[in-house]
């Protein structure tokens, strides 16, 4: 399973050694989140640059999209987005999320003490700017009417 569109660059070595299917499991279109790095850009030389890199990783993104074997985008938005950059093969929307059959228990772990938790990088810049709005305009308003409730970064 190739967990990255960057992974796609080892195809051919992979198809060269194995005859595996080749699944990828998409957790967002690059060049999209890249573009709104961009949008947020306030430095013009800087968004210039990203603009071109990201022209770039947008033809690299529609040069290997068909070449796997399926696709698992986490979103129908995302699938739109490849099918948008021409995507024509096997593909199935798989969100990421835990289903519970027994939610008596999982309420039960509630009771004493409720936490949140963000797991991501943080040298990811489209990471930290979700973090820095959630914890500006989400977390600051929730944990004032709710105090003890916590956030575990």
């Amino acid at each position: 399973m190739l967990k990255y569109i960057y992974l796609c660059a080892y195809i051919e070595i992979i198809r060269k050694y194995s005859d595996a299917k080749l699944v990828l499991r998409a957790h967002n279109s690059e060049h999209e989140i890249w573009d709104r790095v961009i949008r947020n850009e306030k430095n013009p030389i800087k968004s210039s640059y990203l603009s071109y890199l990201n022209k770039k990783l947008k033809r690299f993104e529609r040069s290997v999209i068909n070449k796997v074997d399926l696709l698992l985008p986490i979103s129908a938005k995302d699938m739109s987005n490849f099918m948008e950059l021409g995507y024509k093969g096997i593909a199935h929307v798989m969100p990421i999320g835990i289903k519970s059959s027994n939610s008596e228990q999982l309420e039960s772990n509630y009771k004493d003490h409720i936490s949140f938790g963000f797991i991501g990088s943080l040298d990811w810049v489209p990471n930290q700017e979700g973090l820095t709005w959630f914890m500006e305009k989400i977390w600051k308003p929730f944990v004032k009417v709710n105090p003890t409730f916590t956030f575990n970064i």
